[in-house]
């Protein structure tokens, strides 16, 4: 029964973070890119999210217990495996497709971004199995792409993260090397 209780005060904490994280990134968007839109009211909101979610950070940090922290850590590796296992040549010698069939060139990053945000959202142990495209033309090397992903799910293997805003902050930093990595194969894309 306590580990009930632990895991579901886990789970409404990281509710409630996820949910003023996703208002304070939208008021700062806003605040950036058209600061003029955001009243004053707006900006005490924002100033009040930030550090609402401020507490409720130190809150994921000081908990007794992490039942879900270590379910969510189980739910990553597992999907960034099945993303790894997924970055392999095709059938007769294709390579994975970096547009993914689209008019983005470099659209592959973002399917795994979004295949790894979702999976750092789920509560039950649940794998995705990504099905990318593949090229016979393609020319994508995506060996730093799957070294990154390597690095990840080895570093939660390795060293569990002690609480989920210890898994956030590995499971952003990852992303924002994936889209380093995608800016700059974009940038060598436009340049060849």
């Amino acid at each position: 029964m306590h580990l009930e209780n632990d895991f579901e005060k886990e789970k409404d904490v990281i509710e409630k973070y996820n949910a003023l994280n996703k208002s304070v990134w939208e008021l700062k968007l806003i605040q950036n890119h058209n600061p003029n839109l955001l009243s004053e009211d707006d900006l005490i909101k924002l100033e009040d999210a930030v550090n609402q979610k401020e507490d409720l950070a130190n809150q994921l940090i000081n908990l007794e217990d992490y039942p879900l922290t270590r379910k969510k850590i189980l739910i990553v590796i597992n999907q960034v495996k099945a993303i790894t296992d997924s970055l392999k040549e095709g059938e007769y010698g294709f390579k994975i497709s970096r547009s993914q069939g689209l008019m983005h060139e470099t659209a592959i990053y973002s399917f795994i971004i979004k295949d790894i945000e979702w999976a750092l959202e789920l509560d039950a142990l649940i794998t995705s199995i990504p099905h990318y495209y593949y090229s016979q033309d393609s020319d994508f090397d995506h060996t730093l792409l799957k070294n990154k992903l390597t690095e990840l799910m080895q570093s939660l293997v390795s060293n569990p993260p002690g609480n989920y805003i210890e898994l956030e902050g590995r499971v952003f930093s990852c992303i924002s090397e994936i889209k380093a990595l995608a800016n700059e194969d974009y940038k060598n894309l436009i340049n060849n």
